[in-house]
């Protein structure tokens, strides 16, 4: 189903394209010097006046896009500047509390080393102070040996 029967006979006209006259005008007349008026330009050359008027537009929008962009930039940047400082206060704080965490353990460990070469040392005081006391005992039974041992040969020599 075409557009024009769908629409009907009384509008085909309206939907009718032209001929290209363009076409059919360098077809008919190639030879003639004068184009026709069809084919005229149909801007003509601008003024001075136009053309300044032109680029003091241009340069305006040129410095608009300029503004707009230093703007964007601008923001930009100061969205930039939030998230690394957002970042670098979040990377701080998390370092604090992990050097805090791990001066809170090391001191933790430190206590309980401490406590642990204080009993150590406290159990090998005690057994030096035994050792000793173990020691003196085996010198006093060595020297009253030996006393024995003089008082026998002297008891023994005293008997002959």
């Amino acid at each position: 189903m075409s557009m024009y029967q769908y629409f009907g006979k009384p509008y085909a006209g309206e939907f009718k394209r032209p001929d290209n006259v363009a076409f059919y005008v360098h077809c008919k007349d190639s030879v003639s010097e004068e184009l026709p008026k069809c084919l005229h330009r149909k801007r003509t050359q601008p003024t001075l006046m136009q053309l300044e008027m032109k680029q003091l537009l241009a340069g305006e929008r040129r410095s608009f896009l300029e503004e707009q962009k230093t703007y964007q930039l601008s923001m930009h940047l100061a969205k930039v500047a939030l998230v690394v400082d957002r970042h670098h206060r979040q990377t701080a704080s998390s370092l604090k509390c992990a050097l805090d965490r791990i001066n809170r353990d090391m001191n933790e460990h430190l206590r309980r080393r401490r406590e642990l070469f204080d009993a150590r040392l406290k159990r090998l005081r005690q057994y030096i102070s035994t050792v000793g006391e173990r020691c003196d005992l085996v010198r006093h039974e060595k020297f009253l040996k030996n006393l024995t041992e003089i008082y026998k040969a002297s008891g023994s020599e005293a008997s002959y």
